[in-house]
């Protein structure tokens, strides 16, 4: 009876388990979203474009990769936007286009080693689709598919700046009907087939900086099929188009560029 008691009058020890965790997983969550405008982040990219309700030019930045599966991204005529890649890639699986593209947009890679990348991994995927309309300025990142950009349409055909960047398509690294909207100041194309193929039905040809770089040839001038390299070739500029606004003026010009 005497042990009894004493195991009774036995002091009882609480335990308190404190985990700490190492700062990195501490925040881990902030990772969760994957895109912000200004200071307002989201968790998909989806519900970050659709919180815009504006034509005026809106800058939303990637916090992280973000996989559409076999969905597209499609920006609407009236959409304005300015995406910052942020080092991220963006990737689908569709036959169609990873961004389907009728408004403005513009591309850019803040990345100190700029490894942004927008990629359609079907194997017959492009990159951006266009339709009908669509302004695309790029100015960094990489865009791949079996076609980094396509286009089917020139009544009228969208319009593509080239200030930076590089386009790679295992087929064509830029596939689209009328050369004379399209401008390379600056960057690289690459393609399995051929860097530009215009299906033969362009009256234009298209304007080269001598920045750039074409891999793999291209068809130029009134829809004649030429093959070409960046050594020797010189591409003659019939109209060239700047940028206001988003949107391109015509004026129309006579030149010759050398490819370096």
């Amino acid at each position: 009876m005497d042990r009894i008691k004493k195991l009774r009058l036995r002091p009882s020890v609480n335990f308190k388990v404190v985990t700490i965790l190492p700062d990195d997983e501490i925040t881990i969550c902030e990772t969760c979203n994957q895109a912000k405008i200004g200071n307002l982040a989201f968790p998909t990219l989806e519900e970050a474009l659709n919180s815009i309700d504006s034509p005026e030019e809106t800058t939303i930045t990637l916090l992280s990769d973000v996989d559409l599966g076999e969905s597209t991204l499609k920006l609407g005529t009236n959409t304005n936007i300015v995406l910052d890649l942020a080092g991220y890639k963006i990737t689908s699986r569709n036959l169609d286009g990873t961004i389907y593209l009728e408004g403005a947009l513009t591309i850019k890679d803040s990345s100190e080693k700029e490894t942004g990348v927008i990629e359609n991994l079907y194997p017959k995927g492009m990159g951006i689709y266009f339709d009908r309309s669509g302004v695309l300025k790029l100015e960094g990142g990489t865009i791949k598919g079996y076609s980094a950009l396509y286009n089917w349409s020139n009544t009228p055909a969208p319009f593509v700046i080239m200030n930076g960047g590089t386009l790679i398509g295992s087929w064509y690294g830029i596939s689209y009907l009328d050369a004379a909207n399209i401008i390379i100041n600056n960057g690289t194309v690459r393609g399995g087939v051929m860097a530009f193929n215009n299906w033969g039905k362009s009256k234009h040809s298209f304007y080269i900086g001598e920045s750039s770089y074409i891999k793999k040839g291209a068809l130029l001038h009134n829809g004649i099929s030429k093959k070409y390299d960046a050594i020797e070739n010189v591409v003659i500029v019939k109209n060239q188009y700047e940028i206001v606004n988003s949107f391109f003026t015509h004026s129309t010009i006579s030149s010759s560029f050398s490819l370096a």
